[in-house]
């Protein structure tokens, strides 16, 4: 069964289910319910979006798909099945007679009375362990499964109201909606249920906490949720809640943010918690001077979730961290670069090269610039698209090594129209800078002008050129 089939499924089961469906027919019995196709976390489950221990996933997937067969089986064969029953009930009746089937053990005749029940819907903790596997799967790359996330965290939330009190009784379910919030679900009804004091006292601080931190109230969300004893909390509800603390702290108080994210990619590897951890960690332990581990935790990601739908944001972070490296240590980047880039397809190392080429070129570290555009044309299924962007940023990058003849013809070769906008504008900077190159004196010497040659119209547009490429640098990476 494919993710998109897999995905669809998960979410008609639950429809079915709260729909009033028996479970027998939604989720392949009662019997189905220790095998739900979510990854068998024993409480809630994580925000952002987590797939734990993939082989167990992966059962339970085939799991599920056993269960759908089954209850296909029983629509095209139960009657036969039933008749049969029916008749072997019969004839034992005929047998033994009617004093031993009179009354059972409730108090109620077995062939009278109110029949006992056999359907309930889902328990939130249920469906979020579907929420799961869903974030699990979109860390490894599954567009589909992203699709049917949103629209389930849509569903469910509205269900939310209808449940009865007993319901939150279970603090498994108090967890779920807490995971719930976290994983961007509408936060609305669950100020309802607390408008409504249905949750117990003790349970009230954790999504007091939740609701405060998706409010954007973030000194009130760090302070109910720092209150959690997470040591005897379910595993990932304790790795998302410290998730979210990590990343409340990010700029408060970073080393502490760090450690948080290290105990999640302890405590969940192969989730969207893991996913998200690597994610936010590279660029913190780079900015409080771990490089070593901002090196391992790149590798880790790009080893694991290369292909997740949130991989993007990580390339961003990864080309500000590498282009970043002090100047003077090129060859020790670009050594790094490779080692971490080794698994990765050729055309996504070869996306990462001028990723880091451009930044390094805005930001000033021409060496970097080049060596990475270098890296970048030795990649020989490079698209003629990919080629020219890496011979804009390498020329760009050694204009003052080279001819001035040879940059302008080179220059005037790359066609504007295989270039990004903010590309067609660094490389009219370039063309500039060029063209100012012996300008200025010249133009001091004709005129008896004594100054500061930077003075020169060319180069002042050349370098507001350059100030709008870099503001259009940050704005497509946030």
């Amino acid at each position: 069964m494919g993710g998109m089939q897999i995905a669809r499924t998960l979410l008609a089961g639950a429809c079915m289910a709260f729909a009033g469906v028996p479970l027998a027919h939604a989720a392949g019995g009662q019997e189905a319910d220790s095998h739900a196709p979510a990854p068998a976390h024993e409480g809630a489950a994580p925000k952002a979006e987590p797939d734990h221990a993939a082989p167990a996933q992966s059962e339970d997937a085939h799991v599920g798909e056993e269960h759908g067969a089954s209850a296909e089986g029983e629509a095209e064969g139960g009657s036969a099945d039933h008749a049969e029953a029916d008749a072997a009930h019969a004839e034992g009746t005929e047998e033994h007679g009617t004093e031993e089937h009179g009354t059972d053990e409730h108090g109620g005749e077995e062939h009278g009375g109110e029949a006992w029940r056999t359907e309930r819907a889902p328990m939130p903790f249920e469906v979020v362990r579907s929420l799961q596997y869903l974030q699990d799967q979109a860390a490894r790359g599954n567009k589909s499964a992203l699709n049917v996330q949103r629209r389930l965290l849509a569903w469910f939330g509205p269900s939310l109201a209808n449940r009865p009190a007993d319901v939150w009784a279970d603090r498994r379910n108090v967890r779920a909606v807490a995971l719930y919030v976290l994983s961007g679900g509408p936060v609305e009804p669950v100020e309802a249920l607390l408008a409504k004091q249905v949750f117990a006292r003790e349970d009230v601080p954790v999504i007091e906490g939740v609701v405060a931190y998706a409010r954007n109230r973030l000194k009130e969300a760090s302070a109910k949720l720092s209150g959690i004893d997470l040591a005897f909390e379910e595993t990932t509800f304790a790795a998302q809640i410290r998730l979210t603390l990590a990343q409340l702290r990010e700029a408060s108080d970073p080393v502490e943010s760090l450690r948080l994210l290290e105990e999640v990619m302890l405590a969940a590897p192969g989730t969207l918690l893991d996913e998200a951890a690597l994610r936010l960690g590279v660029l913190l332990a780079e900015n409080i001077g771990e490089t070593d581990k901002a090196d391992r935790y790149a590798r880790q990601y790009f080893d694991r979730y290369a292909a997740s739908v949130y991989a993007g944001n990580f390339r961003a972070r990864f080309s500000a961290v590498y282009s970043g490296r002090p100047k003077g240590s090129e060859p020790e980047t670009l050594e790094i670069l490779a080692d971490t880039l080794r698994l990765l397809p050729e055309d996504q190392k070869l996306a990462m090269y001028l990723s880091v080429s451009r930044r390094a070129l805005v930001g000033g570290n021409l060496a970097l610039a080049a060596d990475a555009a270098g890296k970048a044309l030795e990649i020989t299924d490079a698209s003629p698209e990919d080629r020219q962007r890496a011979l804009l940023y390498q020329v760009a990058s050694t204009l003052s090594s080279r001819d001035e003849d040879e940059v302008m013809v080179t220059l005037s070769a790359i066609d504007d129209a295989k270039l990004h906008p903010a590309d067609q504008a660094l490389k009219a900077a370039a063309l500039d800078v060029v063209k100012a190159i012996g300008e200025p004196a010249t133009l001091a010497s004709s005129a008896g002008i004594e100054g500061d040659a930077s003075e020169n119209p060319t180069f002042a547009r050349a370098a507001s050129l350059l100030d709008a490429v870099d503001e259009d640098l940050r704005s497509l990476n946030q």
